[in-house]
């Protein structure tokens, strides 16, 4: 008997999936096929995994034309497979995969300025959306991401009965959670009336965010990216004259709230708010330029050390 061909493909499908993926989101596995189809395309031929070498490797990251932060995430999916194969015995000999160094820029975030303005362009939308005023539906929309810090494939699988109207709790179920964690939110004032008169324009409807594109290809895909709404989104913010780059989507908001809460409170606060397993993580969506920073000069007397006395003045000219 033959044995198969253990591509990648092959050894994610049939091995890694069920192991380790099969309970988690749909879109983390949707990221690692992309991720593996991109490598083999590069391959251009079906390649067994105990044939992989360092030069495979090293050939597909000088192919990469991409930013550093992406081709890790192309590195990190390789990495995990690799120790996959060599923990079952699949790939015998070592293979080098080596992550790029990464600027380390501060994340960004809105400030409250540009929130204003983009929730105010927000409510200015016009139409309905499944009968719903548009400017109601985005305006609630931003608010709930905001306030939660949610990721919005979370947000956007929300039902009207994860609403409690009477603690004004918003649950985010872990089917939906990219951490498979549950976690529940008591809304602002402000959050909770336009939750509620969104509920009241469709109380027939069970999704909270109901969305006319995007579902029927998310459900034969198996992952949810809300293209058609992402797009929609970006006219918002040209409105709102505010930046619009790949940095700049919904996930800029889940940024501020863990910026708002960490200048608030501090860093394992935010932590638990996201949802995060650790504060490293954390620490990458915390704008520091919008946090008040300790300075060293509030600690050393430097005119007790150096009064400026006793600087000579200048000569006086003649």
């Amino acid at each position: 008997m033959i044995a198969p061909v253990r591509t990648l493909s092959y050894i994610y499908e049939q091995h890694y999936y069920p192991i380790r993926h099969k309970h988690r989101s749909e879109g983390t596995a949707e990221f690692y096929r992309g991720k593996i189809r991109q490598f083999e395309a590069f391959l251009g031929t079906p390649l067994d995994v105990r044939y992989l070498r360092t030069e495979h490797i090293d050939g597909y990251v000088a192919s990469r034309k991409c930013r550093p932060s992406t081709l890790n995430g192309d590195l990190r999916v390789l990495r995990s497979l690799y120790r996959f194969c060599r923990k079952r015995g699949y790939l015998k000999k070592r293979v080098l995969i080596e992550m790029q160094p990464e600027s380390l820029d501060d994340p960004e975030s809105w400030s409250a300025e540009e929130l204003r303005a983009l929730l105010y362009e927000a409510g200015q939308q016009r139409g309905r959306i499944l009968g719903i005023p548009a400017g109601l539906w985005w305006t609630t929309l931003l608010l709930v991401v905001l306030n939660t810090g949610s990721r919005i494939s979370a947000i956007m699988r929300l039902q009207v009965d994860d609403y409690d109207p009477v603690s004004g709790i918003l649950r985010r179920r872990s089917k939906t959670q990219k951490q498979r964690q549950t976690q529940s939110d008591e809304l602002a004032p402000v959050v909770r009336n336009c939750v509620e008169q969104l509920i009241l324009w469709a109380p027939e409807r069970k999704t909270l965010f109901a969305w006319p594109y995007d579902r029927e290809r998310a459900r034969q895909r198996k992952s949810y990216q809300w293209q058609t709404l992402r797009r929609h989104y970006k006219k918002i913010l040209q409105r709102a004259e505010l930046t619009v780059t790949r940095k700049d989507k919904f996930h800029k908001i889940r940024r501020s709230s863990a910026t708002f809460v960490t200048a608030s409170s501090d860093v394992a606060t935010a932590q638990q708010f996201l949802g995060h397993s650790s504060a490293k993580v954390t620490q990458a969506y915390i704008d520091r330029r919008k946090i008040a920073q300790t300075s060293i000069n509030q600690f050393i007397p430097w005119e007790t050390l150096f009064p400026t006395k006793r600087i000579e003045p200048l000569p006086t000219a003649g």
